[in-house]
């Protein structure tokens, strides 16, 4: 089953997220984590947010960032 990671930062409403996700993607398994290898694994990953995507990267650290920018670079 294909997976979609939702990064956790450990703020918002993450839980509306995944449910939304789970309502519009059925066949996809939806993970909320922090955990770099579930992110690194996922074939989708949801940065949630409200548009401030700049300061949230620059908050990110160690193997989670690396984990989030492989993803982005992979993105077509």
């Amino acid at each position: 089953m294909p997976r979609i990671a939702v990064v956790d930062l450990g703020t918002g409403n993450l839980h509306s997220v995944a449910k939304a996700l789970e309502h519009v993607a059925p066949a996809h398994r939806i993970e909320v984590s922090s955990d770099p290898g579930v992110i690194g694994q996922a074939g989708h990953v949801v940065l949630p947010g409200q548009g401030a995507v700049g300061t949230w990267l620059n908050a990110l650290q160690g193997d989670l960032k690396d984990a989030i920018l492989l993803a982005l670079d992979s993105c077509p």
